[in-house]
């Protein structure tokens, strides 16, 4: 009933019945989602709010309805999740992942105008990496290690070909905070005099290059802040 209405809205673009086929497919697919999660059949609600959220989103392409496309989309998102959820489903990329694709869906109208990125593209990717990175400095698994520093690298790269700023700041401190969160448990287990000398060498050597580091600091800053 829900995708039957939202095609004859589609149909009817600009017309008055318009909003009230509108109307009736929401209306239809709430109903029918509310109808089965009473019984707890939440694959079926998945299905459900799928099918409706696909069939809003056509109707918004059709009728240039940009509101009604976002309501669709958060609501393909929360069909995804009550899917993954009803099927007990823990790892947070299920749920981040869905999220980070409709945030870019969203984004569309913004990435064809070359909008800045952080107004396109940064809300996906932070979506995207960042939990993923808090899982893994806290309870790290190799798969997922290595999943993460190759989506991080793999958006270092992309922003600085594409001249980004939004994918390169979150692909680069992700990377930074991944090495660190790994490295950081280890660095008891280093002697003293190590450690001790790696500072003092290390403050030797920034001193007697501070003059050149700070024009070089300067420049990173001009060159990230001019990416889009």
């Amino acid at each position: 009933l829900a995708a039957t209405a939202f095609a004859l809205a589609a149909l009817r673009a600009g017309r008055g019945e318009e909003w009230v086929c509108a109307a009736g497919g929401t209306l239809a697919g709430v109903a029918a989602g509310v109808t089965s999660a009473d019984v707890g059949a939440w694959g079926q609600v998945g299905i459900q709010l799928g099918i409706a959220g696909a069939a809003a989103g056509c109707y918004a392409v059709v009728a240039g309805r940009r509101w009604v496309g976002v309501l669709a989309v958060a609501d393909l998102v929360l069909a995804s999740w009550i899917a993954v959820a009803g099927a007990r489903v823990e790892a947070p990329e299920a749920y981040t992942l869905p999220a980070a694709l409709g945030l870019l869906v969203i984004a569309i109208p913004q990435l064809r105008a070359r909008a800045r990125s952080w107004a396109a593209e940064g809300a996906a990717a932070a979506v995207a990496l960042v939990p993923s990175a808090v899982v893994v400095v806290a309870d790290p698994t190799a798969l997922r290690l290595a999943l993460v520093v190759v989506a991080a690298a793999g958006l270092t790269v992309a922003g600085t070909l594409l001249h980004r700023q939004a994918p390169f700041v979150v692909g680069a401190v992700v990377l930074a905070f991944v090495v660190v969160g790994r490295l950081a448990p280890y660095t008891p287990l280093l002697p003293r005099w190590l450690t001790l000398g790696a500072a003092g060498l290390l403050l030797l050597v920034v001193g007697a290059t501070y003059e050149r580091r700070r024009q070089q600091a300067r420049e990173a800053v001009a060159w990230v802040a001019q990416m889009h």
